[in-house]
């Protein structure tokens, strides 16, 4: 038989072709196998997939600020997954392939986001009076700074092209010689 992991009964059936051994007597106790269930973070057997709308929680989650770690744990899912559902992805091998619905559920949660971002931050700067007298200013910028960083987090960059600007092309006449011309002699 090769050694692996097996079903319960397979292993039965193997213990049973061993005659009238006792397995106490023949090997120590702390060599006997035993079947242990899974206790590590992940997919478990009867849990074939983590379902769609508990990666788009698990997403929405992280991108609020929440601990990774505390979401693993949580959820009962890795570090690497939560990391994956918050890129979109549905696990690590898909990392650069993201999920079409769990990307655009992203989006739109990044959009409001940003949204609400935006009227905080439009609120702060009409706050402001035009005196600049008193304290409420400062608070008032505070509060415009730390919407845009927000907003900024939230937009996706846009990859900058290299030929994105507008291009001047300049040709240089060839030079000609005064033999290039044809001479005409005139006489008076």
């Amino acid at each position: 038989m090769p050694l692996g992991i097996v079903s319960d009964a397979d292993f039965e059936k193997e213990l049973n072709k061993i005659p009238n051994v006792n397995v106490g007597d023949t090997f120590p106790r702390d060599l006997i196998p035993s079947i242990s269930p899974l206790k590590t973070p992940g997919r478990y057997e009867n849990i074939p997939n983590v379902p769609d709308s508990l990666r788009a929680i698990v997403a929405e989650e992280h991108i609020s600020g929440a601990d990774r770690t505390e979401l693993a744990r949580t959820f009962g899912i890795s570090k690497q997954s939560v990391d994956a559902y918050k890129n979109g992805a549905t696990s690590l091998a898909t990392y650069n392939k993201p999920d079409k619905k769990l990307a655009r559920h992203i989006d739109i949660f990044k959009e409001r986001v940003t949204k609400r971002a935006s009227r905080k931050l439009i609120g702060a700067l009409d706050s402001i009076p035009n005196d600049l007298s008193d304290e409420k200013p400062q608070v008032a910028s505070q509060i415009a700074k730390d919407m845009s960083v927000i907003i900024k987090n939230m937009t996706p960059d846009i990859p900058v092209q290299p030929n994105s600007g507008v291009n001047f092309v300049i040709f240089a006449p060839k030079q000609r010689d005064e033999k290039d011309f044809d001479v005409v002699e005139v006489f008076d």
